[in-house]
């Protein structure tokens, strides 16, 4: 912590030491100019009531006043070119050249930007007065400068209903993102994306967050549904900067800082770890002969005593520039970006760099044509280490490594395996060749026709091109590399959408109305290559050409396509009764000949309370608002060809290539259709400086793809069919306040803080609602996998195993007395030092009829808190993060605990059971691997909530007298830190972490993740 500490705090001395002289510098060393004036007045509202904490101040220069309580000021300006600058929350700011006046008084206009601010809805904008659904929009100003990849880590927190979970540290990883809960088991729980109107597919990292105008979350059915059969999971809009009239406008941007992890697990030492073999080898009565301890100490000192989170982990770096243009005349505007990010991982030899550009073009080709384009470009490459579970999975290797085996060998050459044949991880994140290249564009171009008196017509063409190249080897020096396996793989996709629209606009005395009639056409093609093989000639050569047995090689092409008819009508009556109704009719080739097109309709409805005549006395409510939506949405996120009967190769007979039929068509096979419901209310209050809003929901989904098992005679033992129902209920509340806005000095202060509450549950399931079990399918690494469970009425994302009394048993009498056998009733007898489970049904037996749902990975509420500080030129911001009541299977912690010693073990183990009568929550060490004592339990279960210091940042803008003669229009220097302190009662390196992503039945688990880094970056802003 000191040595990322150091660097902060020597740099904010420098700060300090620069910007101390700022005000002597701005009135050319503290005197007074001669030809100084003296000016009063007094600040009044509209309605000529006087504005006591109104913000006066020079123009170009931080020297100011506030007027008092009787809304009266009094400044002295350096001469009569001075401009007054008059600002206050909730009123729009004034300015005045003071020319020869002494008594300027002025008059404020109240601020209704905050009800007239423009936000991004499906297929065009609203006034936020005007919203009837659940829309929450961030601008980019929040975004900017935060030391992360993409968008989706800087929105992580910020908006109520969104949980965005980052899965792992890894450069380059994704996190997962859920809004309002997950509805599906099959099908996939994204949100769409859309970027600059383009639909795209997985990540959108190919944006810069500092390109970014503002990102809007569709939540309900009412802002979804305009997009029918992908609205299920939400719609997250990223809308980029555009240029704009006026002088051009040159940026430059740059930080650069240090990374670190959090914590280490601490694990046993050399003699720690040599007592604990001694202690169960002597318990079981066999000699220590597997690693020979008395050659690894020589004169009771150990030889080798390694730390391997020391050897695996480093100081990481973090770096990022950009370069922005933007500017235009009457006719044309253009904005352009370039940047390049880089990072250094913790782990060595992990790290991620991605070059990202931008262009924009708008042109008003005449008084009735615009025309325009948009393309946005990135290349990123992903330098790799095996995770999770994976046989050379280093994070796991380090966490089972004993101490006793160097790093290094004496010939200098890493120790490959230490003496229980377990690989060295630092030689397999060295020499293992793992690396992940995706070239990404997203682009469009597009025509708007002003057709007259309100109608206009827009077509736009959209793409979105993704290719991926993947290639990994393994060398013969280290673990399961003998053959030198290798691997190489390239996929992409390509999606191209035509997006043709008619919009309508117009006002008649107090009524309002809009409409919208559009018809669009996409279409996506995948195509994958991979191939792999062995046998290569040297450890020089990592491509497949050097293999000389190829072992695996496969190619395979996708195509998927969507044709939709869409529509939505607004009308407001007198600002003040809202409503708006939206209609969708998508078919898609996914499904089947019988159910291939659907229909996707909501309504909603707002009423403007404020704008009602018996509110007009209360002058502290500037808005409020009710509303409520109802609306169906739909989720077709499944395999391209998943309702037709499929055909699978390699059903090969004496020698002769064959094809079989793998699952059976089912032409009425459908989307998952979603039925949301939402109660909402919104108002501001205290001339804008308190707005609030609140939302109740209802999302019942149904039609679950699910396999139904079939009848034997068919030849197939199941099939997938739309028979499954789930069911998510919350609460989401936002607010944010103007605590100070200028009054004490010109300091200013405000807060916004969100929260949110999700419950799910599954009401309907497949085969009579019997019970879906979950496991890992691909666990090679540990076999003893955590267990998931999808059972009527419980949530999605349970735990489901043994229940752990929290003791084991103290003496061999008591293991007698209870008789408890371990998996059948002819199974080993439980002994002193053995665990002590819940005989659920007492049969005297502990096997799977005693596993019960033993914990939830869905928190109870998810919460955000922004707090920004600006003291006349300095700023300071702090955003907190926390998720609480979710639980987390420590998988890693099993894997080194499960009381096989020759595991490395954490200190958890100094209090196991090592004699009888030892009361004791952990169970005896065993020379041999012993199940009973390692079952998927409540033991490894835990608290993963946390409070969290996701970024803190203090910045100080230099004052525009002193860049003028540099022609320099405006600079910021900043330091940031991101997760500083994390605040939780887990036991593991990071409790944000998620290995199994794309299982819904599988999520919280915890398996030699890369875990969540401590950064601190130093930067600057120039704008010329």
């Amino acid at each position: 912590m000191n040595k990322l500490l150091n660097p902060a705090v020597y740099l904010l001395v420098l700060i300090g030491m620069f910007v101390t002289q700022a005000p002597l510098w701005a009135w050319g060393g503290g005197y007074r100019p001669s030809n100084a004036i003296s000016v009063k007045g007094v600040v009044s509202s509209e309605n000529g009531e006087t504005l006591p904490g109104v913000s006066v101040t020079i123009k170009g220069t931080t020297i100011g006043t506030t007027t008092n309580a009787s809304g009266e000021y009094s400044l002295s300006v350096p001469n009569s070119d001075a401009i007054l600058v008059f600002s206050s929350v909730g009123y729009d700011k004034q300015e005045i050249v003071v020319g020869g006046q002494t008594i300027i008084n002025m008059v404020l206009k109240s601020d209704v930007k905050a009800l007239t601010e423009v936000v991004v809805v499906g297929y065009g904008t609203q006034q936020r007065k005007d919203l009837t659904g659940a829309v929450a929009s961030i601008k980019g100003k929040e975004l900017e400068n935060i030391p992360v990849r993409g968008p989706l880590e800087a929105l992580q927190g910020r908006v109520a209903g969104v949980q965005i979970v980052q899965n792992s540290g890894s450069p380059g990883a994704t996190p997962n993102v859920r809004i309002r809960g997950v509805t599906s088991l099959n099908a996939g729980n994204d949100p769409l994306y859309i970027v600059d109107g383009v639909p795209v597919t997985g990540d959108i990292n190919v944006v810069n967050p500092n390109d970014i105008q503002s990102i809007e979350v569709l939540k309900d059915a009412s802002a979804t549904a305009i997009y029918g059969a992908r609205g299920a999971n939400g719609i997250i809009i990223v809308t980029t900067k555009r240029g704009k009239s006026g002088k051009t406008s040159f940026n430059v941007s740059a930080y650069t800082g240090i990374m670190d992890v959090r914590r280490q697990i601490p694990m046993l030492d050399a003699y720690q770890e040599r007592d604990y073999i001694l202690n169960a080898n002597a318990n079981a009565g066999t000699a220590e002969v597997r690693l020979g301890l008395d050659t690894l100490f020589r004169d009771g000192k150990a030889v080798y005593n390694t730390n391997w989170q020391d050897e695996m982990y480093r100081q990481g770096a973090i770096s990022n520039y950009e370069l922005s243009l933007r500017g235009g005349n009457d006719k044309t505007t253009y904005a352009a970006s370039l940047g390049y990010f880089n990072q250094k991982g913790v782990v060595i030899s992990s790290g991620f760099d991605t070059y990202r550009g931008r262009f924009s073009i708008d042109h008003q080709a005449s008084n009735r044509f615009k025309t325009g384009a948009n393309i946005l470009l990135s290349t990123a490459k992903r330098d790799r280490v095996p995770e999770g579970d994976d046989l050379n999975a280093v994070i796991t290797n380090a966490m089972r490594m004993l101490p006793f085996s160097p790093v290094y060998g004496a010939d200098g050459n890493y120790t490959f395996v230490d003496q229980i044949q377990r690989p060295n991880p630092v030689g397999l994140a060295t020499l293992t060749s793992w690396f992940t290249i995706n070239n990404r564009l997203v682009g469009n171009i597009y025509g708007d026709y002003d057709i007259g008196k309100g109608l206009s017509f827009r077509s736009t063409l959209n793409i979105d091109y993704s290719g991926t190249r993947d290639e990994r080897f393994t060398p013969s020096s280290i673990q399961g590399g003998a053959a030198r396996p290798a691997t190489a793989s390239y996929g992409d996709v390509f999606t191209w959408i035509s997006e043709n629209t008619l919009n309508y606009a117009q006002s008649f005395g107090k009524h309002s109305v809009s409409a919208l009639l559009g018809y669009s056409v996409q279409a996506s093609k995948i195509f994958n290559l991979s191939a792999a093989g062995n046998q290569g000639a040297t450890d020089n050569i990592t491509t497949l050409n050097a293999a000389a047995t190829p072992t695996a090689a496969s190619s395979s092409k996708s195509s998927w396509g969507l044709v939709s008819f869409y529509t939505r009508f607004n009308y407001s009556f007198n600002d003040r009764y809202l409503i708006t109704a939206t209609l969708r009719r998508d078919g898609s080739s996914r499904f089947g000949a019988d159910k291939r097109y659907g229909l996707f309709p909501s309504v909603s409805v707002g009423w403007r309370l404020s704008e009602e005549s018996f509110m007009r006395n209360l002058t502290f409510i500037n808005d409020l608002k009710v509303r409520a939506s109802i609306g169906v949405v739909g989720n077709q996120s499944i395999s391209d060809f998943g309702a037709q009967g499929l055909y699978s190769t390699g059903s090969n007979y004496v020698g002769k290539a064959g094809i079989a039929l793998s699952a059976i068509p089912n032409p009425n096979l459908s989307w998952e259709s979603t039925t949301q419901s939402d109660i909402g209310v919104d108002f501001s209050l205290f001339s804008n400086r308190l707005h609030f809003t609140a939302d109740a929901y209802l999302k019942k989904t149904k039609d679950l793809l699910l396999l139904v098992n079939l009848p034997t005679t068919s030849g197939f033992s199941s099939a997938l069919q739309n028979v499954g129902d789930t069911q998510n209920k919350g609460l989401e509340f936002s607010i944010s306040a103007q605590n100070i806005t200028g009054a004490v000095k010109g300091l200013k202060w405000n807060s916004s803080f969100n929260i949110s509450f999700n419950q799910n549950k599954i009401i309907k399931l497949s085969n009579n609602n019997a019970d879906i079990i979950q496991t890992s399918s691909d666990a090679t690494f540990f076999s003893t996998s955590p267990v998931g469970i999808g059972r009527l009425g419980q949530p999605i994302g349970v735990f489901y195993g043994y229940v752990y009394t929290g003791r084991v048993y103290a003496t061999t009498d008591e293991a007698k007395a209870a008789n408890m056998r371990d998996g059948s009733p002819t199974g080993a007898l439980y002994v002193a030092g053995d665990m002590i489970y819940k005989d659920l049904n007492g049969d005297g037996v502990i096997n799977d009829a005693d596993r019960t749902i033993i914990g939830n990975a869905n928190p109870k509420f998810i919460a955000g808190l922004t707090n920004n500080v600006t003291f006349k030129n300095f700023d300071l911001s702090i955003f907190l993060q926390a998720s609480y009541g979710n639980d987390i299977y420590n998988q890693t912690r099993q894997s080194s605990n499960r009381s096989f010693v020759y595991n490395a073990a954490t200190t958890e183990v100094l209090r196991s059971w090592r004699k009888e009568g030892d009361v004791t929550d952990v169970p005896r060490g065993t020379p041999s691997t012993i199940g009973r004592n390692g079952l998927v339990s409540t033991r490894w279960i835990e608290d993963g909530s946390y409070l969290r210091v996701k970024t803190a940042t203090l910045g100080y803008t230099v004052p525009a007298v002193l860049l003028k003669k540099l022609g320099v229009d405006n600079a910021r220097i900043y330091v940031s830190g991101q997760n500083l302190f994390t605040f939780t009662k887990y036991s593991g390196m990071d409790p944000e972490a998620n290995f199994r992503t794309g299982l819904p039945l599988l999520q919280g688990i915890d398996l030699g993740t890369y875990p969540q880094v401590r950064t601190i970056t130093c930067g600057i802003n120039l704008g010329f």
